[in-house]
């Protein structure tokens, strides 16, 4: 189980890698879920938004606070997935940062 698991966490790092400016995977090689962690100027809960309108179900990791969290993130759930849903979920997870990232830069200048 532990290598079915690697594996779906492995497509799931190298469909997020491009990110790396913006976000970094965390968390065990052959968990069921893991941490993506967001650069603090990206807002999670709207990046949570986005991607809940486009089908992808996925939590800020302020679930996982009593009080306030000391990191920017979001809790990924692929356990139960098929590695078909985990290729299709990282992409539009990757899709919604990439686009939240590029909104946050026009309302800047």
């Amino acid at each position: 189980m532990r290598l079915h698991y690697a594996h779906k966490r492995q497509l799931l790092k190298e469909i997020l890698a491009p990110l790396a400016p913006l976000a970094h995977l965390r968390g065990l090689e052959a968990g069921l879920h893991a941490y993506l962690e967001l650069r603090a100027d990206l807002d999670a809960h709207r990046v949570v938004q986005d991607a809940k309108e486009r089908g992808v179900l996925i939590s800020t990791i302020d679930t996982c606070y009593v009080g306030m969290p000391d990191r920017n993130g979001l809790l990924l759930g692929y356990g139960g997935l098929s590695p078909q849903e985990v290729i299709h979920g990282a992409q539009i997870l990757r899709e919604v940062i990439e686009q939240r990232t590029a909104k946050t830069k026009l309302l800047t200048r």
